[in-house]
């Protein structure tokens, strides 16, 4: 069973701040190649779907565009799982900062000892599925298509029809007690309340 991709969503039109989030950078470097350099310690591979090639310049990692443009995380991941090479695809969102390896291998230990088919692994906040910090199967490339080809972008309603190990909530509170995990910063405020986590966090939009 391979489990050596990760792929970080970089898309989303960032609504509700005043320029591009992925232009955000933490200790010198833009956020997703930030979360792509953790996550390389994790994974042999990490790419980063993205339509803003240009913003990237010398990025050490490979830029993907979505294949089916306009609709969603649930594009993202069909795009990703398009482009890896492994049966299990890790993905996490760029404006999702705080990375737990721990975390991430508790989900891989899981998905190794699943005694049925499954389509793979998600987490659960507040009796919400979490799109992202989640593995996703290839073979879900076929439902995933389908869904968009209807006009049904929820990454939930793929969950709730196919085979997914779904997280407790505990036990994803014993790994992050704090809620960090499920952060996503969407707005300028949101990017200033986390300063205080250290000098590695020190958010600035270039």
């Amino acid at each position: 069973m391979n489990m050596n991709t990760a792929v970080i969503l970089a898309g989303g039109k960032s609504r509700r701040m005043s320029f591009n989030k992925q232009s955000i950078t933490i200790d010198g470097r833009l956020i997703a190649v930030y979360i792509a350099d953790l996550l390389s310690s994790e994974f042999e591979r990490v790419i980063i779907n993205s339509n803003s090639r240009s913003l990237y310049g010398h990025c050490p990692y490979p830029i993907i565009a979505d294949e089916m443009a306009g609709c969603g995380p649930l594009a993202g991941i069909y795009t990703g799982l398009n482009q890896s090479e492994s049966d299990f695809t890790y993905f996490i969102g760029c404006d999702m900062p705080f990375v737990n390896l721990a975390y991430i291998k508790y989900l891989k230990r899981q998905l190794k000892g699943a005694k049925t088919n499954i389509n793979g692994i998600v987490t659960t906040t507040g009796g919400l599925y979490e799109p992202l910090n989640a593995f996703y199967n290839k073979n879900l490339l076929s439902p995933i298509k389908q869904q968009l080809l209807k006009g049904e972008r929820q990454v939930s309603k793929l969950c709730k029809n196919n085979n997914m190990i779904v997280v407790p909530e505990k036990i994803v509170k014993e790994f992050d007690p704090e809620g960090l995990m499920a952060v996503n910063l969407n707005t300028l405020e949101e990017v200033e309340r986390y300063l205080f986590y250290g000098d590695i966090f020190d958010f600035a939009a270039i």
